[in-house]
């Protein structure tokens, strides 16, 4: 029984641990902030369409 009990304590520090870790992760993967021609665009609206109209510029290009 002492077992079972030691083995669910270290599952749940286990679950703990990886979850920290996921949580961090997507901490590092937000883009907060960017910097467009030298202006700084911390606003998360306004963050969202500048990548949206990077791309839609990006990809209405035509390739001579």
């Amino acid at each position: 029984m002492r077992d079972r009990q030691l083995g669910s304590k270290k599952g749940i520090e286990t679950h703990i641990f990886f979850h920290k870790i996921a949580i961090a992760q997507k901490r590092v993967n937000t883009i907060d902030k960017l910097k467009i021609n030298e202006v700084l665009v911390t606003e998360l609206e306004e963050v969202k369409k500048v990548i949206i109209e990077y791309y839609e510029n990006l990809y209405s290009e035509t390739k001579d």
